[in-house]
């Protein structure tokens, strides 16, 4: 589960617009996975895409939960953060949330 900062540093360096994205595996196999940049200079919409919360994540939005202005620069930026973790044997208790959305008007 993601609940850090978005990427490195004051511009977000290596960010994706990912806040709570979930990779998973079991039993050997992965399940969901996370997709990666994709490319870094010669296919622009496949990277944007990759690094675009509609890649990782399930949203109502079409806007994504952080602001991308450039191949390596973030604008505006989701911030998450976990506020239960109770792990236990067969299940447990994880609530996390962010606050991407709340610069937007309710669709």
């Amino acid at each position: 589960m993601d609940c850090g900062e978005l990427g490195l540093g004051a511009i977000a360096a290596h960010g994706h617009a990912d806040a709570l994205s979930l990779a998973l595996r079991a039993f050997g196999t992965d399940v969901l996975v996370d997709p990666g940049t994709y490319d870094y200079f010669t296919h622009r919409a496949w990277r944007d895409h990759f690094r675009s919360t509609r890649a990782t994540t399930r949203s109502r939005w079409t806007a994504g939960q952080s602001e991308m202005l450039g191949l390596f620069l973030w604008g505006a930026r989701a911030r998450a953060r976990c506020l239960r973790f109770e792990p236990a044997p067969g299940g447990g208790e994880l609530v996390v949330e962010h606050d991407g959305y709340a610069r937007l008007a309710d669709p």
